[in-house]
């Protein structure tokens, strides 16, 4: 039974278990920041919840762990696409080839964020926030696009799937222009907090600009969902086979001397 449903969802669990790891990190960091006092308002920067211990150990692992699952399916994804395309079609090959790279850029930008805490190394944290999400949103437009020529490809490549994609890279680039506004605006300050040194001061334009910040990023995981989608048709074939070693079939009585010497010394 287990191999049949294997068979039947191919690599869909893939960003399936991409989406609940970045789900967990967030209940996660979310739940501890808010019972140990590290944030003092219902919805902060995703960031401000995994910045100090214990919530950022919890974030880091987590959000590690995702970083890693969204390179695979980005991988996965380049080589689904290339498997449909024919040496015709160099225009689509080149933008699958940069569609991959940035998507590395974006992986390695979440890892960055989990890492380098805004209250430990805020250079790189920002870095590593701008490479996330300006590469998720140009890896969401650039995948739509793909999406779009591979329709008459694939069975599984239908229009709502095009559609569900600009939409969901156009929320996302909607909401960081609102973001990077409203957070210029409100007067942000670091953690730690406390209820007399709050993290904002103008409250209106903070709210805004978390609300945005947490659009973007589930915007992009459920983007990252939609993949699934697709990757139901995929089936991976693992052989492990045994192959010699080259020393010894261009020197085969080395073999025989060194299994000598091994019987002598028994």
């Amino acid at each position: 039974m287990a191999r049949r449903c294997a068979e039947k969802c191919g690599l869909a669990w893939l960003p399936l278990l991409a989406f609940c790891l970045v789900a967990t990190t967030f209940i996660i960091s979310y739940t501890i920041s808010q019972v140990k006092d590290i944030v003092v308002t219902a919805l902060p920067f995703i960031s401000d919840t995994g910045t100090i211990s214990p919530a950022s150990c919890w974030f880091g692992l987590f959000l590690n762990a995702t970083a890693y699952m969204f390179l695979m399916v980005m991988v996965v994804r380049y080589l689904q696409i290339r498997e449909h395309l024919t040496h015709e079609q160099k225009k689509v090959k080149v933008i699958n080839i940069i569609s991959l790279v940035i998507g590395i850029l974006a992986a390695l930008g979440v890892s960055m964020v989990a890492c380098f805490q805004e209250t430990n190394v805020k250079s790189m944290h920002l870095i590593g926030a701008f490479m996330a999400f300006i590469g998720g949103i140009i890896y969401g437009y650039m995948h739509a696009y793909l999406t779009h020529k591979l329709i008459k490809e694939s069975f599984f490549n239908h229009k709502w799937l095009m559609v569900i994609r600009i939409i969901l890279a156009t929320i996302m680039l909607g909401v960081m222009v609102m973001m990077i506004i409203a957070m210029r605006h409100s007067g942000y300050k670091l953690p730690p907090y406390t209820p007399t040194n709050r993290p904002y001061e103008h409250k209106g334009w903070y709210f805004t600009a978390t609300s945005c910040e947490w659009t973007l990023g589930i915007s992009f995981f459920f983007y990252v969902l939609s993949l699934s989608y697709e990757f139901a048709t995929i089936k991976v074939l693992i052989v492990v086979k045994n192959v010699p070693n080259s020393y010894f079939v261009a020197n085969p009585e080395a073999g025989v001397k060194n299994s000598l010497v091994d019987e002598r010394r028994h």
